[in-house]
């Protein structure tokens, strides 16, 4: 697997004519012989972080999986 960080009007190789300044994050992972593409822009990954926020939170507050740190506070709690 491999992630970068892309922005195609800054990157000199490119043949790209875009004006995006705003960067894209790529997820490739290679399957056979061929790369499987991802691509998100800014505004997904800011998506993404929100729900993930509150589906952990979600989780922890219905008591189900947590990582070892939550784990240790939530007993602390109790």
């Amino acid at each position: 697997v491999k992630v970068s960080i892309y922005c195609p009007a800054k990157n000199e190789n490119s043949e790209s004519e875009s004006t995006e300044l705003f960067p894209k994050l790529n997820i490739s992972e290679k399957v056979g012989d061929k790369w499987q593409n991802a691509s998100f822009e800014l505004s997904d990954l800011e998506v993404l972080v929100q729900r993930f926020s509150m589906y952990r939170q979600a989780l922890l507050d219905a008591g189900g999986a947590t990582n070892g740190s939550d784990r240790e506070q939530g007993s602390q709690e109790k």
